[in-house]
């Protein structure tokens, strides 16, 4: 996960830097400060990472920040780390929910025989599948 996490950085920043976007990657193997988290407009992190930065975020000041969550790779809900990716959706609509906003969450898979499952999971209706 954290060779594709710098891979997708390392893309997303070639092709956006002309915009003036920042891209910054976050995995286990890299720490950024919170004036750097305020200057992303995009942030790559692992699951594990994403759930830890917002786990110990008691204020929430991380959420605050994202507009959209996209999680790839979301087939791994039927993994070993799907636990991972099940607490960053429940605390993400969780605070949501609690602070009545509009965000999205979008998953990406290549692969997901089990769409209908995880689609009832993120709460996406019958129409948006």
């Amino acid at each position: 996960m954290k060779a594709l996490a710098q891979e997708i950085t390392d893309k997303f920043e070639k092709s956006l830097k002309m915009y003036g976007i920042n891209v910054f990657e976050c995995t286990g193997d890299t720490n950024i400060p919170k004036s750097e988290l305020i200057r992303a407009n995009i942030l790559v992190c692992t699951p594990e990472k994403w759930d830890v930065m917002t786990r110990m975020n008691h204020e929430n000041e991380i959420l605050e920040l994202v507009q959209l969550l996209i999680i790839d790779e979301v087939h791994l809900l039927n993994d070993d780390r799907g636990h991972v990716i099940e607490n960053i959706v429940a605390r993400y609509n969780m605070y949501i929910e609690n602070k009545q906003l509009q965000k999205r969450i979008v998953a990406l898979s290549a692969t997901l025989p089990n769409y209908q499952d995880v689609a009832e999971f993120l709460g996406v209706s019958e129409s948006g599948i």
